[in-house]
Formats: C-alpha cells, structure tokens, sequence
C-alpha cells in the first residue's frame, strides 16, 4: 500500500481558515478505499468540511457535525460549491474561450 500521505502537500492555515486544515485529497484517498458510490460518511468533528467535500466530489453523502458556529458557516459555503461532471467542466473551459 502506497504511502498516500508523502504524496499530500501541506496546508499551513491562515488566520480564516480552520486550525487543523487538511488537504481534499487526504479523505478523498480513504473515503474511495473504504466506501462505495452512494453511500454515506459521517464526520463527527467536521471543522471547515474537508471530508465533506470530498464525499460529495466522489458520489457519497455526508453527515458532518461541528460544535463551533463559524466552522460550521465555512463547511456550508465548501459544501454548496456545485461539482460538474469532467465532461461539462472541459466542455465549460472550451466554450469560455
């Protein structure tokens, strides 16, 4: 099994980002490993909704819980950023030109 972690860069958080910030790809590495297409993800400690977006970016549901009201905003704002199939992105990119 690689080493999914080495092969992740860092986040060094800004003053408005979550303290413990995590890279999209971290989660996105155990969530295709462990979970199907569909199924649902709970996050207990959801922070700005790392896991979250992840799920949603690979067809799984997610449950997030956070206790601290602004975390709880930014997960909000990650989760409602829509994500357009590949084909509708590039096709996006084509027509932009």
């Amino acid at each position: 099994m690689p080493n999914v972690i080495r092969n992740i860069g860092k986040i060094i958080p800004s003053r408005d980002q979550h303290p413990t910030e995590k890279p999209v790809a971290l989660p996105a590495w155990f969530i295709r490993l462990h979970t199907a297409p569909g199924e649902t993800i709970l996050d207990p400690f959801a922070g700005s909704g790392t896991t979250g977006r992840a799920a949603k970016d690979l067809g799984r549901r997610a449950i997030l819980v956070e206790m601290e009201e602004r975390f709880c905003e930014m997960a909000a704002r990650r989760m409602a950023q829509e994500v357009l199939p590949f084909a509708a992105a590039q096709n996006a990119r084509r027509e932009a030109k």
